[in-house]
């Protein structure tokens, strides 16, 4: 019994991962001021991947937390 529950679980752990998959995809555009990136769907933290003139890659990703101002700042 415990060996079927087993193989249940891990089925259903396998099919959720295959589901998950096939929504990202990789895509390609360019930004309002005329830069290529690459990002992927669906993504929670919305990285945009930017590969520069000189072959350096750059991934930037938005960050909405509050910002804290350093010691000596009012």
């Amino acid at each position: 019994m415990k060996r079927v529950f087993l193989t249940l679980l891990l089925g259903g752990i396998l099919c959720q991962t295959a589901k998950l998959q096939n929504n990202y995809q990789w895509k390609e555009t360019k930004s309002a001021n005329g830069y290529t990136y690459k990002y992927v769907s669906n993504d929670p933290m919305a990285v945009r991947i930017y590969t520069l003139s000189n072959g350096l890659t750059v991934m930037l990703s938005p960050n909405k937390k509050n910002r804290a101002s350093p010691i000596g700042w009012r």
